[in-house]
């Protein structure tokens, strides 16, 4: 015999359509993954301090360069801290809606790097989701 408050904790949830599942679970890894992407971020630029761009002529004495018209590969600085954070909230700003993915074309920062700060900025409730029409993922200031 089952009891009327039984059977009504036993009702199963509506099913979620195939496509909300997949994301569902594809948020779900992604915040799993964030702090990790983060860390990749940081590390890059410990690497980037590091390594610095080589001196002028370092790379003409070891033949390196066989004409003057090759560029020199150079490594990428990191951002002072907060810098980021600091343009991608101007940008938002500029063009509420606008996705990461916009953001990074526009800021020239890695589109990781802007991925995570927004999700960051999210969770902080820095900035709130909002869509352009007929996009997703674009978010505003509150």
């Amino acid at each position: 015999m089952m009891s009327s408050m039984s059977r009504s904790q036993s009702a199963a949830p509506s099913p979620l359509s195939p496509v909300e599942a997949i994301r569902q679970e594809a948020e779900a890894r992604l915040r799993e993954l964030e702090p990790m992407l983060e860390e990749a971020a940081r590390l890059r630029g410990v690497l980037a301090a590091l390594d610095g761009p080589p001196p002028p002529d370092a790379a003409e004495d070891l033949g390196v360069l066989s004409s003057a018209s090759q560029p020199v590969a150079r490594a990428r600085r990191s951002a002072p801290s907060g810098a980021n954070k600091q343009r991608i909230l101007e940008v938002i700003a500029d063009s509420p809606g606008i996705t990461p993915r916009e953001i990074a074309v526009q800021t020239g920062i890695d589109r990781p790097v802007v991925a995570s700060t927004v999700n960051r900025l999210k969770r902080r409730g820095e900035v709130r989701p909002e869509a352009a029409p007929g996009r997703r993922g674009g978010v505003a200031l509150p």
